[in-house]
């Protein structure tokens, strides 16, 4: 007869510990990774997953990672930001900014950095963590659109149907695939024109 009691309760502090770090990650939305470069192969957390909306079963690798989740706008310089960090031979992934298309098609922000683990000088692995930014950039495309709209009535030249216009275009961006109309004024401002 062995006595395992120590052995399992160091198997349940650690599970315990794997759980609360998949709660902390939730909570403040983020996700890691960890990419073999030589093979390709990717493994993501439990966070990784329920960020881009993947059954927690689901197998990625570099292709599949590039092919659907990769904003195709961005993938030029997600490519290029990672090909310069790999060449550097450097310890870190320098942070980066760039879009992510989840499984259900939504299209999220992300900021990344990382870890490489260095062989002879050469990158071949590496731990990368995510934070879904999505929110926060939104919240600064909408100040920046409001401060257009202001600098917009501020100039004199600026017509009210071109303000309104505006707004409506702002709105639609916030809230893409959202129909939005408005009733504008013609040039004499006596007759309004319905504007969408």
């Amino acid at each position: 007869f062995y006595d395992i009691t120590a052995r399992k309760q160091a198997e349940e502090a650690l599970r315990e510990s794997q759980e609360r770090l998949t709660q902390a990650q939730y909570i403040a939305q983020l996700g890691d990774f960890s990419w073999d470069i030589v093979s390709g192969h990717v493994s993501w957390s439990k966070g990784m997953h329920r960020l881009l909306k993947y059954d927690p079963d689901e197998q990625i690798d570099y292709e599949k990672a590039n092919a659907a989740i990769h904003h195709p706008d961005d993938m030029e310089r997600v490519t290029a930001w990672l090909n310069a960090a790999i060449a550097a031979g450097e310890p870190e992934l320098p942070m980066n900014e760039y879009r992510v298309i989840c499984k259900d098609g939504e299209v999220k922000w992300f900021e990344t950095n990382g870890t490489f683990t260095l062989e002879d000088g050469k990158a071949v692995r590496l731990f990368g963590a995510c934070h879904d930014i999505t929110e926060r950039n939104q919240q600064e495309l909408f100040e920046a659109d409001q401060r257009k709209i202001l600098e917009m009535i501020a100039d004199s030249g600026v017509s009210l149907s071109e303000v309104l216009e505006e707004i409506v275009l702002t709105a639609q961006r916030q809230r893409p695939g959202m129909l939005g109309s408005v009733l504008l004024m013609d040039a004499s401002g006596k007759h309004l024109l319905h504007g969408a």
